[in-house]
């Protein structure tokens, strides 16, 4: 591939990625009111492009916290996760580092303590549901979502 060709990739990259940053966003904002499933679809349909279209340029950073978000969607559309404001809070900081890490092809971010502040939040959904007292083993790190 020709430096003009990848250019091109990457520029397309920005623009879709953009679009379904914006709109998970927009789906997050009006999920928190209404509640209805269409918009966990429509956000987890818009991540799990961006996921596809960053493991193909290569960036593994979104592919990864990708994953992750769709974890988390996919528990509150299969009726697992029950809908919270950290749920809500921690969506919105990722959908942030999103927006940073397309943007910025260079940022430096270490996404591992976002995936595992989602990665807890199913976690210790899980515990409440099965009433397993190791939910002390759980912790979200509010520094992260504040």
């Amino acid at each position: 591939m020709s430096g003009v060709e990848s250019r091109e990739y990457k520029e397309l990259f920005l623009i879709e990625a953009n679009e379904h940053l914006q709109s998970i966003n927009n789906e997050l904002l009006v999920y928190e009111k209404d509640n209805a499933r269409e918009h966990v679809d429509s956000m987890f349909r818009s991540v799990h492009t961006l996921k596809g279209m960053a493991a193909t340029m290569g960036y593994e950073n979104i592919k990864i916290l990708c994953k992750s978000i769709e974890n988390v969607l996919d528990a509150i559309r299969d009726g697992k996760v029950l809908f919270s404001k950290i749920i809500a809070d921690t969506l919105f900081v990722c959908f942030d580092i999103l927006h940073k890490l397309v943007n910025d092809e260079n940022a430096s971010i270490d996404v591992s303590s976002y995936i595992k502040n989602l990665e807890d939040l199913l976690l210790l959904n899980s515990n409440i549901s099965l009433g397993d007292n190791n939910s002390n083993n759980v912790s979200i790190n509010n520094d992260i979502i504040s």
